[in-house]
């Protein structure tokens, strides 16, 4: 997963498109990772628990893109 650590300031940005743009290649960065390691011959036990954080990643990535583009509603 060593792209994704080019990603992780991410987390001390704040709004704009800039942002969303960001959280946007985060994520495919990691779905990327993902799937070169489900390429890889890691045993299923060791690849699970990355494949969860990585997931986990994700969806947070998106609520956070959800959030900023929907804050206006409320």
């Amino acid at each position: 997963m060593e792209n994704l650590s080019l990603y992780m300031s991410i987390g001390n940005l704040r709004g704009g498109e800039k942002v969303q743009e960001e959280i946007e290649k985060l994520i495919s960065v990691v779905l990327e990772d993902v799937s070169e390691i489900r390429k890889s011959q890691m045993e299923v036990e060791d690849r699970l628990p990355v494949e969860i954080m990585a997931l986990n990643a994700v969806a947070n990535a998106q609520k956070v893109i959800w959030e900023g583009t929907h804050q206006h509603l409320s």
